[in-house]
């Protein structure tokens, strides 16, 4: 099994950032931040895991062609897809993946995007797709600042929705691989 710390939407609280690396960066084999801001990591990197980022779509990183706005990763023989949006956006560049193309086509097991500060976790077309939430501020949008631990088996995909405020979990969901069923823990 492998955990992976899952951030999005901290839009320059890097503060946040720092309490959840804190928190868990020992006990996580990688971390992922989906954006808004892309630069919000860069004083926290080199990380002693791997990091992977994608950019949000206010920041100048979204227009550079160096950098993936959206990008496959295969995590623990699980195929990932990192976005900010859940959906094509007016500022994407000709050449971005086309995230609705991904869920429609079944490209991906889990789809992982921010950008709404909604923490969420469901099935669509036999594709996992979860939102972290934001560390934005304490309560953004009327929802509260989360984070997630995602840890791959070989099996199932288990979402630990974290309170960052408290550090307890809020919720636990897992996603199975052969059914595509998504099962609600706590």
């Amino acid at each position: 099994m492998t955990t992976w710390l899952v951030l999005s939407d901290s839009h320059s609280n890097v503060a946040f950032i720092q309490q959840a690396l804190d928190r868990h960066l020992t006990d996580v084999n990688g971390v992922i931040h989906l954006g808004d801001d892309f630069q919000d990591m860069a004083q926290f990197l080199p990380l002693d895991v791997p990091c992977i980022q994608v950019p949000g779509t206010w920041t100048s990183e979204y227009q550079s062609a160096s950098i993936d706005n959206r990008r496959f990763e295969t995590i623990a023989h699980w195929n990932c897809f990192l976005t900010h949006t859940p959906t094509s956006d007016s500022r994407d560049r000709m050449d971005d993946i086309v995230p609705e193309h991904v869920i429609h086509q079944s490209q991906c097991d889990v789809f992982f995007h921010g950008h709404t500060h909604c923490p969420e976790t469901h099935v669509l077309n036999g594709v996992c797709i979860h939102n972290p939430g934001h560390i934005k501020s304490t309560k953004d949008r009327g929802f509260p600042a989360t984070y997630s631990l995602v840890t791959f088996s070989d099996e199932h995909v288990t979402f630990t929705s974290v309170d960052y405020r408290s550090g307890s979990s809020q919720s636990v969901t897992r996603f199975y691989r052969e059914t595509r069923n998504l099962e609600k823990l706590s």
